[in-house]
């Protein structure tokens, strides 16, 4: 019996070693990114942020992703960029899940593809996603069916997380919505909150 277990342990650490050692490779590589870019070397802090990808490291696809959104050092690829947002999102990178959201918003207009995201980004406590989901639900020209009761719960735990809501969306919210979408948007409230804090 104690050889087998001798045998599985070692079996677990071979197949795990490549892996620390590729995650260990790909932090290193972010590292180098984030140094070369700070020093202004872009073309140095691109290749290092492409190796870093190649490790799958996820902070690394959403920083990349951006360059290629924005143009930032590589030629603008929206698609590439696409692709390493979601990538990263599809891992639950909230930053990831909020930006990928915020490129389907500016470059496709679909409403109903970005609200998914901005709340998986929220239910990690994004604010920013919050408040944008919460947007989105309160909108009447969108593809997305208004719902105020969700959105004026987002708004709220939004802004009990710290984020910025103006009074005056809330007012309006508040001010649109009956008596039993009210009631709603407490128990939507609550829900998300202790979802959010649990």
């Amino acid at each position: 019996m104690p050889k087998i277990k001798l045998l599985f342990y070692l079996l677990v650490l071979c197949i795990a070693l490549p892996s620390l050692a590729l995650a260990d490779k790909g932090e290193e590589a972010f590292e180098k990114a984030r140094e070369y870019d700070r020093s202004n070397e872009t073309d140095k802090a691109v290749a290092a942020l492409k190796e870093a990808v190649d490790a799958g490291h996820l902070e690394a696809h959403n920083k990349l992703a951006y360059w290629y959104w924005k143009g930032n050092g590589v030629e603008k690829d929206v698609e590439r960029a696409r692709e390493l947002f979601t990538a990263a999102a599809e891992e639950d990178l909230a930053i990831a899940q909020y930006q990928l959201a915020e490129l389907i918003m500016s470059t496709d207009g679909d409403a109903e593809a970005a609200v998914k995201w901005y709340e998986r980004a929220a239910h990690q406590k994004h604010v920013p996603a919050m408040s944008k989901a919460a947007a989105i639900y309160a909108d009447e020209d969108n593809d997305v069916e208004t719902n105020l009761p969700l959105a004026q719960a987002w708004y709220l735990v939004a802004k009990e997380a710290g984020g910025y809501v103006s009074e005056g969306k809330l007012e309006f919210i508040e001010r649109k919505m009956s008596h039993n979408e009210k009631d709603e948007a407490k128990n939507l409230y609550k829900e998300l909150l202790e979802k959010l804090t649990s």
